[in-house]
């Protein structure tokens, strides 16, 4: 797998990771809402009760019976009596006792929102380095794909002068050859010219050999090309 492909994945991945923790920021703000609401439903809840006349002189009437007092006879409870006093102490103690619960939760609530924006974060800067990583490889084929190209521009144009250097040749022999007949009565002439043809041949020979090569080569680097290519198209 390419270091392109790598990248790819990482994004991906790091993009639903992305989306599972958003979705995990929403429940717990559904849930911070929840609680909030809660919260001010309480708050609204113990100062209704804290306002009631009973209960303000019912804590009057305790707080004079917890310094050892006597309660004075025209100090008397227009409605509230003892029993309903204590009730409506019990459920301001509960009241306030769930209220702080409920403050508790909503302090860890938003530390875990907290923590979840931060992975969020973390995660989005990681998704703009891998981004900015994959473009850089982009980048890095293309220039590798231009330089296979030039390169088999540059191996098909030798091997197009390759080509006509054999044919040149070819040509060459085949005139020494005609002259080779016209001379064929002179000895040394013929020695000569077999001489010559021999060259010649051997000329081909070893041009056909590069010719050979340059065309191994021009494959080996139109596959590079078409390897690359595939990859940007990907």
């Amino acid at each position: 797998m390419t270091q392109f492909e790598n990248s790819e994945n990482a994004i991906k991945r790091l993009e639903v990771e992305n989306q599972s923790l958003k979705s995990r920021l929403d429940d717990k703000t559904q849930q911070y809402l929840k609680v909030w609401e809660r919260d001010f439903h309480f708050g609204i809840l113990i100062e209704d009760v804290l306002e009631k006349p009973e209960l303000k002189h019912a804590l009057k009437v305790l707080n004079i019976l917890k310094q050892g007092l006597d309660v004075p006879d025209d100090f008397k409870a227009p409605t509230a009596n003892k029993e309903e006093v204590e009730q409506l102490t019990k459920e301001i103690d509960e009241i306030t006792k769930e209220v702080e619960r409920l403050r508790i939760d909503k302090q860890n609530n938003d530390i875990k929102c907290s923590e979840v924006d931060k992975n969020i974060r973390n995660l989005n800067n990681e998704i703009v380095e891998l981004k900015a990583e994959c473009k850089k490889s982009e980048n890095e084929l293309a220039e590798i794909k231009m330089y296979y190209e030039k390169k088999m521009t540059e191996l098909m144009w030798k091997n197009d002068k390759l080509t006509e250097e054999k044919e040149f040749r070819k040509f060459q022999l085949k005139k020494h050859q005609e002259n080779s007949i016209i001379v064929n009565q002179e000895n040394d002439k013929e020695n000569q010219s077999q001489d010559k043809v021999q060259k010649l041949l051997m000329d081909i020979a070893r041009l056909e050999g590069k010719l050979l090569n340059k065309d191994k080569e021009l494959k080996v680097v139109w596959e590079k090309v078409e390897f690359y290519r595939n990859q940007l198209n990907k």
